[in-house]
């Protein structure tokens, strides 16, 4: 598993998240996101994202994930998360 985070005065931008296809549907990048969401909720930081994979399919699964965990599209392209 791998993260990116950079950290801006009032928000997370979260590079990427990747877990090794031998060990996704575990759970295992949802409760890292949500430990990252926790963090930020303490620290009263949103988080923002790019979620644009290049595979459309996949794209979509990605968009419905974020949005499960709170995430919202914004006007900019970007997933937030406030």
């Amino acid at each position: 598993m791998s993260i990116t985070l950079r950290f801006e005065s009032d928000h997370i931008w979260l590079n990427s998240i990747w877990v090794s296809p031998a060990h996704r549907g575990r759970g295992i990048g949802t409760k890292a996101l949500r430990t990252l969401i926790d963090y930020a909720r303490r620290k009263g930081l949103g988080i923002q994202l790019y979620a644009e994979p290049d595979d459309v399919a996949r794209r979509r699964r990605l968009g419905r994930w974020y949005e499960l965990l709170g995430f919202r599209r914004g006007d900019d392209g970007r997933m937030h998360y406030s």
